[in-house]
């Protein structure tokens, strides 16, 4: 038994110490191999390096968006009368776009200016057999909230009147209706969306490491897939005073003039924040370096 088990320990001493020297042989093997290893010749073309003013940028991802885009919705229930736009048009500010039934509160607006008028000439009697002692005080008061009732009901009445107006907040360009002639609609219900695209934000986020490279008024260049080749211009206006406690990322907000409509709110867009440039960079042609998962490289030719 004894025996046995002195054979198996010294099998087991000699397998591992056959393992520990072949990883040991199998390393220095590899070593060896790659620094005596000859680069074998390679065909190059010759170019100067150069000094130049290299221009740098902080890159991030961002999204369009309007300087003024809502989607309009009533405030009020009811049934749409008009419709008074086509998709795409442009449309000025105060331009009426939809128009629901108003046609009981027109009515109303008839009977409260009677109803005002009456109200009025009640309060001048009242006011004049006063001045003669022959009416009570709480009569002339009577008289007086009755006037201030019917005038209250009548500029509720212009306000839902005006409710059912709607309008163009801003200038801008109007999208597809959502809605349809004779179709009743809640309050809330989205009819139209209104963007102004003369104007453009692009919204992104940077590193925390990065707060100290960016301030009000740095340019920005921007390109979207729609326009390959393209740069827009703009500057940041906006920078968010704290950070995202999740992501760490500091949001900031450029604006780019959109003269032609290019940028349209919701795209992906590719921001590049322009940094100073930097002096005296040695430069060579990117076709020169090689790229590979190992690092990239470069021949240099030296004059002997």
């Amino acid at each position: 038994m004894i025996k046995r088990f002195i054979v198996v320990a010294a099998f087991c001493g000699l397998l591992f110490g056959g393992l520990v020297w072949f990883n040991n042989f199998r390393a220095a093997a590899i070593a060896d191999f790659f620094a005596n290893r000859q680069i074998p010749p390679v065909t190059v073309s010759a170019a100067e390096v150069t000094r130049q003013t290299w221009p740098d940028y902080l890159r991030a991802i961002g999204t369009i968006q309007a300087v003024e885009g809502v989607e309009l919705a009533p405030q009020v229930a009811g049934i749409v009368k008009s419709i008074t736009f086509k998709p795409n048009d442009s449309v000025e500010a105060g331009q009426l776009l939809i128009q629901l039934d108003d046609a009981v509160e027109q009515a109303n607006i008839a009977l409260y200016e009677a109803q005002l008028r009456l109200a009025q000439r009640t309060l001048e009697r009242v006011s004049t057999l006063r001045s003669r002692g022959n009416a009570a005080d709480a009569s002339y008061d009577e008289a007086v909230a009755q006037v201030d009732q019917t005038r209250a009901q009548l500029e509720q009445t212009r306000a839902i009147i005006d409710q059912k107006s709607i309008e163009a907040p801003f200038d801008g360009i109007v999208g597809i209706e959502r809605v349809n002639q004779g179709q009743f609609v809640t309050a809330g219900t989205p009819l139209v969306t209104l963007q102004r695209l003369d104007r453009v934000h692009v919204d992104f986020s940077l590193p925390e490491a990065h707060i100290g490279k960016v301030q009000l008024g740095q340019k920005v260049e921007l390109e979207i897939d729609a326009y390959p080749g393209r740069t827009f211009s703009g500057e940041i206006t906006g920078i968010d005073p704290r950070l995202s406690a999740t992501s760490r990322t500091l949001s900031i907000r450029a604006t780019l003039d959109n003269p032609d409509g290019a940028l349209r709110p919701g795209v992906f867009a590719r921001v590049a924040v322009v940094l100073p440039e930097r002096p005296d960079v040695l430069t060579v042609p990117q076709t020169a370096i090689s790229f590979s998962l190992y690092g990239d490289t470069v021949f240099v030719i030296n004059e002997v």
